[in-house]
């Protein structure tokens, strides 16, 4: 039978419950992803699992939002990666419950775009990390621009950016900026 590891998902600077956590299991310090695991995201209350583990020490990860730039991207205890985070050890058939992970909670990024003479532009497009699309137009944590021209970009990992705001289809001919 699997073991499994709980804990709390907290945030950083307040200590309150973070809904939206969620946890992966990694082998070790330097190990793959453990294959067939369950994990459940945190609830409201912040409380997280991750079920059917077979016996060992495993790094826990919790990460926020989705695509490859999580938001509250986070190795328990304050690691910076896979190979200085604390292990959690289990044994089969057994549940750990291991002490709050603090998580700097997502942000979000709001504006409004307009042209040159006030009005809104509709349909533009705006990356949060200052990147212009590639060939397969993909943008994970991109915000498209509504009929006033706002936009909100999030969750974001807390941090510095320098969005771009490029001309998305029918958005008119602007120059990225």
């Amino acid at each position: 039978p699997g073991a499994t590891i709980t804990g709390l998902a907290v945030d950083a600077k307040l200590g309150t419950p973070l809904a939206g956590a969620c946890p992966e299991a990694y082998v070790g310090h330097a190990g793959s992803r453990v294959e067939g695991q369950v994990a459940t995201c945190s609830d409201a209350s912040g409380r997280w699992s991750v079920r059917g583990l077979p016996a060992g020490s495993y790094a826990v990860h919790l990460g926020m939002g989705q695509g490859p730039y999580p938001s509250g991207d986070v190795w328990a205890f304050k690691a910076t990666s896979q190979a200085t985070a604390d292990l959690v050890t289990v044994k089969a058939a057994t549940t750990k419950a291991i002490r709050n992970v603090k998580i700097d909670p997502p942000v979000t990024i709001s504006g409004r775009i307009t042209d040159p003479f006030g009005k809104p532009v509709e349909g533009a497009v705006v990356n949060p990390r200052g990147q212009l699309p590639d060939r397969s137009g993909e943008c994970f944590d991109c915000a498209v621009t509504d009929a006033e021209g706002r936009y909100t970009v999030g969750p974001l990992a807390a941090g510095t950016y320098r969005p771009v705001v490029y001309a998305g289809y029918g958005a008119g001919p602007w120059a990225p900026e």
